[in-house]
């Protein structure tokens, strides 16, 4: 097959995951603690910190591409209210059994980060920010070195506040280690074999057993 003359054919565009080799350093989770009801035991909840200010958003770089799109996500159902509404009400449906009312459509969107670092190579950042990069290019006019140096001053005031909440949740995290270990050499606790909860020994019976467990733990007693 011959090819028109002065006529380019262009590469496919190469996609470089960054954090593809990311789960390679990392060990999955363990799996939730069960009860001995078979359900999964309740965890302390925490709330997950916010990301860190991502680099890419400083300037913002000219290799950076942001694009928000809408999400297909399923129209609030129907409810039945014990109330009555104001004649008009869009969305309601007066009944014999009440007043029918049905929410407006939801709208949700998704917020997709991609970069494009070369000619022909797409990056997708997916949700974790950037926080070094050697191609990071804010562009806008050079002469104006003003607006520049504010908003990447912006951006390092951001991250030093992020940085700052972060050191002091690792020293209350480092302060509650220090009470946990002090507690455990001072009452050392034992797992149940039940449900595996650690209790201190008194607290277990001879066959390891807490009280919750030892109250669901059927024996049978051998017979002749």
């Amino acid at each position: 097959m011959e090819t028109a003359p002065n006529v380019r054919i262009m590469a496919p565009m190469k996609t470089q995951e960054p954090h593809q080799e990311l789960p390679d350093a990392f060990e999955p989770a363990p799996p939730p603690l069960m009860g001995v009801d078979g359900a999964p035991l309740v965890q302390p909840q925490r709330a997950d910190p916010p990301p860190r200010p991502s680099l890419c958003t400083a300037g913002p770089c000219r290799r950076y591409h942001r694009l928000v799109t809408q999400v297909a996500a399923a129209e609030p159902g129907a409810v039945r209210l014990p109330i009555h509404l104001p004649a008009g009400t869009p969305g309601a449906l007066e009944t014999e059994q009440g007043t029918i009312y049905r929410a407006p459509a939801a709208f949700y969107v998704q917020t997709h980060h991609y970069c494009y670092p070369d000619t022909g190579i797409e990056m997708p950042l997916h949700d974790l920010p950037v926080v070094e990069c050697n191609r990071w290019d804010p562009g806008g006019d050079p002469n104006d070195r003003g607006r520049r140096s504010r908003e990447i001053g912006f951006h390092l005031d951001r991250v030093a506040e992020w940085e700052a909440e972060r050191a002091a949740e690792a020293t209350q995290a480092a302060t509650v280690d220090a009470q946990i270990t002090a507690a455990l050499i001072a009452a050392p606790l034992m797992a149940c074999q039940g449900c595996g909860l650690r209790f201190p020994e008194s607290e277990l019976d001879i066959k390891s057993l807490c009280t919750k467990c030892r109250g669901t733990t059927t024996t049978t007693k051998d017979t002749p």
